[in-house]
């Protein structure tokens, strides 16, 4: 099973944030090495940087990085480092299931981003469907944090709590109170 499970390598960054394996997606130098560099230095961990390696087991996907390049990351203007040797061992880890994706983009100030957050989006890997985030980037965005967010927004949601949600019911509830209070001073 494990040597014909069905596998693919992607172009992109594997990182254990709080517990939770994130692919960062994204075209070349939108920063996906850089923010897995921050997020190393914030104590996350690192499974591949560059190519991906993606294996489908069940109905999850495990992430590793190729034997070749496993701990190492190239970064644009420095050139290749090794995490493991810099940061300690306790920074890197061979695999991990992957549990969602975000794709990093350059800001469009054209483009109507989400701001609630009420719609799940996923994608399509290998046949699994992974919850998906568009992260969209710019120069004074702390993008490391909206990352830790992303993740921690996840383990939130894997335990029953969805902020969006909740929100909206109360948003809906005051609505209604609201209607309820003017159809009363009417009457």
């Amino acid at each position: 099973n494990e040597k014909f499970s069905p596998s693919l390598g992607m172009h992109a960054t594997l990182v254990e944030v709080f517990g939770v394996g994130v692919l960062l997606q994204g075209e070349s130098s939108v920063g996906k090495s850089e923010a897995a560099l921050g997020l190393l230095e914030r104590g996350h961990r690192l499974i591949s940087d560059d190519v991906v390696q993606v294996k489908k087991r069940d109905e999850s996907l495990l992430g590793s990085g190729p034997d070749l390049t496993r701990y190492l990351m190239e970064i644009g203007g420095i050139g290749l480092i090794n995490v493991a040797n810099l940061y300690g061992a306790t920074c890197v880890r061979s695999e991990k299931e992957i549990d969602l994706v975000i794709k990093m983009e350059e800001w469009d100030d054209k483009h109507a981003y989400d701001r609630v957050g009420l719609e799940d989006k996923f994608t399509d890997i290998l046949g699994v469907h992974v919850p998906f985030h568009i992260l969209p980037v710019k120069p004074g965005r702390d993008v490391i944090l909206l990352i830790e967010t992303i993740a921690l927004n996840y383990r939130l949601k894997e335990m029953g709590y969805n902020s969006a949600k909740e929100f909206h019911i109360k948003l809906l509830d005051k609505l209604k109170n609201r209607r309820s209070r003017e159809s009363y001073k009417k009457s």
